[in-house]
C-alpha cells in the first residue's frame, strides 16, 4: 500500500514539475502579453476568487454575532482550494514575468520606483524575515513570501499603463460588489448577518456580501468609489448604478471605520477640487455648474445629516444608539485588551518583537481569542508587537513614502491618490490594512491596488516626458542624404 502511495505521489510531483516547466515556457514565449496584463488582472482575479470561494464554501454568517466564527469553520474545503489555486496561478505567472525580465535584462530608464519599493522591502524584511529569526517566537511562514513576489512584479512592470490597471481594478471590485448583492436574496445565510444592532437605526442585520467579513466589504466599497471617480465608465447610467450599489453596500455593512475613513477621503477629494476650482478662477476660467454641484453637493449633504442628527439628539431619538456607541467607544469594542496583550509581548523583545505568528491561531488560542482575533486591530501596534522597534521604524518609512508618492501624483489623479492615502491611513487606527499574510485577502488586495497605482501614476508621466525629450532630440539631429 505504501508503495502505491509513494508511486502516486512521485507521479504527481513529476507531473507538477512538467506543468511548471511548460507554463514557464509558454509564459516566456508570450512574455509581452503576460507582462502587460498580469498586474492589472490581479485585482480582478482576487475578488473573483474570494467571491466564488464564499459561495461554494457553505458558510453561514447569519448568527455570527451570537456564536462567533464557529459557523464559518464548518465550510466546505473546496472554497479553500479555490483560493489556493488562485494563489498558485498568480505566483507562477509572476515568476514567469520576473524570470523573463531578468533573462532579457530589461531596464526601464529612470528608476523612479526605487525608493518606494526599497522601503517596502525594508518593511517586509523587518516584519517577516528578521522577526522570524530573532523574534521571541522564531518562525517561517511561507505564505508571506508570495506577497513579496507579487509586489516585485508590480515594481518590475511599473512603466505599464496606469489607466489599464485602474480600470481593471475598478471592474474587479465592481463585479465583486454586484456578486454579493445578487447572492444575498438567493443565499441570505452566506451574505447577511442577522441580529446585529449597528450604527443605522432600525437596521437589525449586517451585510457581508461575499467578503470575508462585513468590515472588509465597507473598505472595498470605498476604494471602488474612489477608483470610479478616478476612471469613471463612459456610461452615466452605469456610473450611477455602480455608485449606488457601492454606497448601499458600504452603509449596510455598518463598518464604522470604513464610514469615518470614507468621509475623510471625501473631504480630501472635495478640498482638492475646491482649491483647483479657485486656481482655475484666478486664471480666468469659469467654474461650470457641474463642477459647482460636485463640490458643494456633498458638503450640503453632510451638513443636512448633521442637522438631522442634532435634531434627533435634542428630542432624544438617538439616546439608545448613543448609549450603545458610547459603551463601545469607551473600550474601543474590546481592542484595548488586545492592545494590552500585544504590547506585553513587545516588552519581552523590544527590538524584534514576538515574530510573524503573533495573533496566529496558536497564539490566539492561548489568549482565549481563537476564531475571534487574528491581528492587533491597529497597524502600528500590530507591527510593534510582531517585529519590534525595527519593524515599526521600517513601516513608518514605507508609509511616509506612500504618502509622498500620493502627494506627488495628486494632480494626475485629480486628488484620488491623496484621498486613498488618507482612507488607508485612517484604517490603520483600528485595522491592519498593510498586513501581507495572504494574497487572497481583501486587505492585501487594497494594499496592492494602492501600491501599484501609485507606482504607475508616478512613473508614467516621467516615461512620457523622457520619450518626448528623446523624440525632440532626434528631430534636432542633422539629416544625411546618401542620394547622388
Amino acid at each position: 500500500m505504501e508503495v502505491i502511495y509513494y508511486s502516486v505521489y512521485i507521479l504527481f510531483a513529476l507531473l507538477a514539475g512538467f506543468m511548471v516547466v511548460l507554463a514557464l515556457g509558454l509564459g516566456l514565449h508570450f512574455e509581452g502579453l503576460v507582462e502587460r496584463h498580469l498586474v492589472p488582472m490581479i485585482p480582478m482575479l482576487i475578488p473573483l476568487a474570494i467571491g466564488t470561494s464564499s459561495i461554494v464554501s457553505g458558510r453561514n454568517v447569519s448568527f455570527y454575532g451570537l456564536i462567533g466564527a464557529e459557523g464559518l469553520t464548518l465550510a466546505d474545503p473546496i472554497g479553500g482550494w479555490i483560493l489556493r489555486l488562485t494563489t498558485a496561478s498568480i505566483v507562477c505567472a509572476s515568476v514567469v514575468v520576473l524570470l523573463s525580465s531578468l533573462m532579457r535584462k530589461k531596464h526601464h530608464g529612470e528608476r523612479s520606483g526605487d525608493p518606494l519599493f526599497m522601503a517596502f522591502l525594508a518593511y517586509f524584511g523587518s516584519c517577516y524575515i528578521v522577526s522570524g529569526v530573532l523574534g521571541s517566537e522564531p518562525s517561517f511562514v511561507h505564505n508571506n513570501f508570495y506577497a513579496l513576489i507579487v509586489f516585485f512584479v508590480a515594481y518590475a512592470t511599473r512603466n505599464q499603463s496606469v489607466d489599464r490597471f485602474v480600470c481593471w481594478a475598478r471592474n474587479g471590485l465592481n463585479i465583486f460588489i454586484f456578486m454579493g448583492l445578487a447572492v444575498a436574496p438567493i443565499l441570505p445565510e452566506v451574505a447577511i448577518q442577522d441580529g446585529y444592532s449597528g450604527i443605522i437605526p432600525g437596521i437589525t442585520f449586517r451585510f457581508w456580501g461575499l467578503a470575508t467579513h462585513a468590515n472588509n466589504l465597507g473598505p472595498i466599497s470605498v476604494v471602488f468609489l474612489l477608483l470610479l471617480r478616478w476612471k469613471p465608465y463612459h456610461s452615466r447610467a452605469l456610473n450611477l448604478l455602480s455608485a449606488t450599489a457601492a454606497l448601499g453596500s458600504l452603509l449596510l455593512s455598518q463598518s464604522k471605520t470604513a464610514l469615518i475613513a470614507g468621509i475623510a477621503a471625501l473631504i480630501v477629494l472635495l478640498g482638492y477640487h475646491l482649491f483647483d476650482s479657485i486656481r482655475q478662477a484666478k486664471k480666468g476660467k469659469h467654474v461650470t455648474l457641474a463642477q459647482f454641484t460636485w463640490i458643494s453637493g456633498p458638503f450640503l449633504l453632510i451638513l443636512s445629516l448633521l442637522v438631522v442628527i442634532s435634531v434627533g439628539i435634542e428630542f432624544g431619538l438617538w439616546k439608545d444608539l448613543l448609549a450603545r456607541f458610547g459603551t463601545q467607544a469607551s473600550t474601543l469594542t474590546g481592542r484595548d485588551f488586545i492592545w494590552t496583550i500585544t504590547l506585553r509581548e513587545w516588552h519581552e523583545n523590544p527590538l524584534f518583537g514576538y515574530g510573524p505568528r503573533l495573533w496566529g491561531d496558536e497564539f490566539a488560542a492561548r489568549q482565549g481569542y481563537l476564531g475571534v482575533v487574528s491581528n492587533a486591530h491597529n497597524q502600528f501596534v500590530d507591527v510593534l508587537g510582531s517585529s519590534g522597534l525595527l519593524g515599526l521604524l521600517c513601516f513608518s518609512a514605507y508609509l511616509l513614502l506612500l504618502l509622498r508618492y500620493a502627494w506627488l501624483s495628486v494632480g494626475s489623479t485629480e486628488g484620488v491618490s491623496l484621498a486613498l492615502a488618507v482612507f488607508i491611513l485612517m484604517r490603520c487606527l483600528t485595522e491592519v490594512p498593510f498586513k501581507t499574510g495572504n494574497i487572497t485577502t481583501p486587505d492585501f488586495l487594497m494594499h496592492f491596488i494602492f501600491f501599484s497605482a501609485l507606482l504607475r501614476a508616478r512613473y508614467m508621466p516621467r516615461t512620457a516626458e523622457a520619450q518626448t525629450h528623446a523624440s525632440k532630440k532626434r528631430s534636432r539631429l542633422p539629416r544625411t542624404s546618401f542620394s547622388s
